[in-house]
């Protein structure tokens, strides 16, 4: 950090390019990476933390990188979901022309003109777009939370949703049997897999809270959509938390909590798209978990990597 700290302003960007945060620990207490976030939110306390990766990042780095933020009372974050998509660029062989060249004088002046005009447009009539986040709010990793503190929800209302390598997804719908791998089913991406398992999942009392909630968004899109001016953003996302909570029409409906957990072998795109599909499907309750010994063996009986 001192290193770091002696660099002129102008330096100090490519030199931590360079370098990067080393996440040891130092002689056994907070890592360089732990002291530089206490150094910043210490002297800012309105600084914001957000994590980004590529889509192909292991998992297990961004696992590591919430637990030091957990270990250190860091629970709230924002997760950057625009991720950079990287693309194999395939160079297809050229064949030689038999055709005789021709010498050709193309005048460019007119295409310029026109670049000019429409750069100047966009400049003036166009803002700059905002990275996609998504704030998260971490269990904290203190093993001295008191029994009364802890969230409990019904088996009805759980499903663990279990991300692998490969771009594979596996679900358990209530408490896992870490017993019997048969509770583990294997699904797909999208609306036709995992989306469907959410919006169709019934509780014990016969609710199908997904269902409920989506449609009862649908309306309030609708209405937002008719009456922009009754409906700010303010007023929106009030009303949107509150069928989140299960309040529908006056009624309180149970909800699903939704609890992610990422094998070491998936990506960071394995990771969004499964928050992603919280949002679609209008879930206030999941967390990102940690995968146990009983997981691990749970996955291994399957056959899951």
């Amino acid at each position: 950090m001192g290193a770091f700290l002696s660099q002129d302003a102008a330096h100090m960007n490519d030199y931590q390019k360079d370098k990067g945060v080393p996440t040891d620990s130092i002689d056994g207490g907070m890592s360089e990476f732990q002291l530089w976030v206490k150094t910043v939110t210490d002297n800012n306390s309105d600084m914001k933390l957000a994590i980004k990766a590529d889509e192909k990042t292991p998992y297990k780095v961004i696992k590591k990188v919430m637990s030091e933020l957990q270990d250190m009372n860091q629970n709230r974050y924002y997760l950057i979901t625009s991720y950079k998509k990287w693309r194999n660029k395939v160079m297809a062989k050229q064949k030689e022309s038999k055709q005789k060249k021709i010498d050709l004088r193309v005048d460019f002046t007119p295409m310029v003109d026109m670049m000019m005009l429409l750069i100047t447009f966009f400049m003036l009539c166009t803002s700059l777009s905002k990275p996609q986040t998504m704030q998260l709010t971490m269990p904290s990793n203190d093993e001295n939370v008191q029994k009364e503190d802890r969230t409990a929800t019904k088996a009805s209302q759980t499903i663990t949703i279990y991300v692998a390598g490969n771009d594979k997804i596996y679900y358990v719908a209530g408490i896992p049997n870490y017993n019997d791998p048969n509770c583990l089913k294997e699904t797909t991406w999208g609306k036709e897999g995992i989306r469907k398992v959410l919006i169709n999942h019934v509780t014990e009392d016969g609710t199908i809270p997904v269902s409920t909630i989506m449609k009862a968004k649908a309306e309030l899109d609708s209405k937002k959509l008719s009456n922009p001016g009754k409906y700010p953003d303010s007023v929106y996302n009030r009303e949107l938390e509150k069928l989140k909570n299960g309040e529908v029409d006056g009624q309180k409906i149970p909800t699903l909590t939704i609890i992610i957990k990422a094998t070491d072998n998936a990506s960071y795109k394995n990771l969004v798209d499964a928050l992603d599909e919280m949002q679609i499907c209008s879930i206030g309750k999941y967390v990102i978990d940690n995968i146990t010994p009983e997981d691990k063996g749970l996955l291994t009986k399957k056959g899951v990597k």
